[in-house]
């Protein structure tokens, strides 16, 4: 019955169901752990659930909800700028709003997010989400067919996780960095990759 660690649970509860594929047991236990921290008075937890739920609806494709919940959710963490969750969070809500608006095909406004996220990431030395950045922002350029830009990217992205022995990240990256040598037509490059 201890409701302050009962929030968080059901937060991370929401995110293995929802790794799982069970989406409606996700976005249950999101809302559950919404209302229980708003009566709680708990904003970090808050900010945390409508994040997550945002991540729900990006999965879904509902991308003006996600939006808005991570508007919500980064409102709240901007209440708390001394707190390192908080700011973190921020961080997060940030690169979460660039993948809605990647999502949406708006480049520029992805950019402008993914920027934000990464500069408090670079502040945070937290090099898992700082390579993740640096990997959406290779993959904008790739999109714009600005390849020279996505490479320069992507290795930065394969540099911080090669130090880091980041292996789940290094498989995708060397993915990316392969799909962009394939589209180039360097078939040896993108083999090697």
């Amino acid at each position: 019955n201890n409701k302050a660690h009962l929030t968080p649970a059901y937060i991370k509860l929401g995110w293995f169901y929802q790794f799982d594929g069970q989406f409606d047991k996700a976005r249950e236990l999101y809302e559950k752990a919404i209302n229980l921290s708003r009566q709680l008075k708990d904003k970090q937890n808050e900010a945390l659930a409508l994040r997550k739920l945002a991540v729900w609806h990006i999965d879904k494709n509902n991308y003006d909800q996600a939006l808005e919940l991570l508007t919500k959710s980064a409102a709240i963490n901007l209440e708390y700028p001394g707190n390192f969750e908080n700011i973190k969070n921020l961080a997060c809500d940030y690169f979460d709003i660039g993948l809605v608006f990647m999502n949406k095909d708006d480049y520029e406004a992805a950019k402008n997010f993914y920027g934000k996220s990464l500069k408090i990431f670079e502040k945070l030395k937290l090099s898992n989400e700082l390579s993740d950045c640096y990997f959406n922002l290779g993959e904008i350029y790739f999109f714009q067919k600005q390849y020279q830009m996505a490479l320069d990217y992507y290795f930065k992205g394969l540099r911080l996780d090669q130090q880091h022995n980041n292996k789940v990240n290094l498989t995708s990256g060397y993915n990316m960095i392969g799909e962009l040598y394939l589209e180039i037509d360097d078939l040896g490059k993108a083999e090697n990759y």
